[in-house]
């Protein structure tokens, strides 16, 4: 069981569909399914309190690169959980790269077309599969979450669940400056190990 010093363990998830906006997106940032790692994450066992009051969107969970933010309420469905983003815009006169830019140019290209949440388990929110859940959701689920609070969610190009691919975005025409911007950014982008995790209570 994790600590409060432990660092958090983030698992990805999802984003099976993503619709058009003029200046961002619609994802589906979590579904009903069984992810890499064996589990299932239950949209109605959600909390967003603490998300829906913070509102902003990663790239692959990494808290020094905010990329946008949520611009309404989460949506719930039986099956999954709905989020509409903005890209963050750069400021007037602001000077060097604008890493936003960068991850709305991989979106827009389809390089990334995945979404990952970030969230920990609630008090009994995990239980080890049932025969029925078995039943349910085949032979590779091991664990059902059914109680869990979101802290936040990214645009990420390794999910664990391997179904949560962006299918729609709004492409725009890029200024010639926007271009560069993009284009000449140097991302280094460090290898992670297949398997994220979630923080325990």
């Amino acid at each position: 069981m994790a600590t409060a010093t432990d660092r958090p363990m983030i698992r990805k998830v999802l984003a099976s569909e993503v619709q058009p906006r003029r200046t961002g997106f619609t994802a589906r940032i979590t579904t009903e399914t069984v992810d890499e790692d064996g589990e299932v994450l239950i949209p109605a066992g959600m909390d967003a309190t603490y998300f829906e009051k913070v509102k902003t969107v990663f790239w692959d969970h990494d808290i020094e690169r905010p990329i946008g933010r949520t611009i309404s309420k989460l949506r719930r469905s039986l099956d999954g959980v709905e989020a509409e983003v903005e890209w963050a815009v750069r400021p007037k006169g602001y000077q060097g790269e604008w890493f936003p830019d960068f991850a709305r140019g991989m979106v827009e290209q389809g390089v990334v077309s995945s979404v990952s949440v970030g969230f920990r388990v609630l008090p009994d929110g995990m239980r080890t599969a049932t025969d029925g859940d078995v039943a349910k959701w085949g032979t590779s689920c091991r664990k059902v979450i059914n109680r869990w609070q979101l802290y936040e969610f990214s645009v990420t190009p390794a999910p664990c669940n391997s179904a949560a691919v962006i299918t729609s975005v709004q492409k725009h025409l890029l200024t010639p400056k926007q271009a560069a911007d993009i284009f000449r950014v140097n991302v280094n982008v460090p290898e992670r190990p297949a398997r994220h995790y979630i923080l325990l209570t």
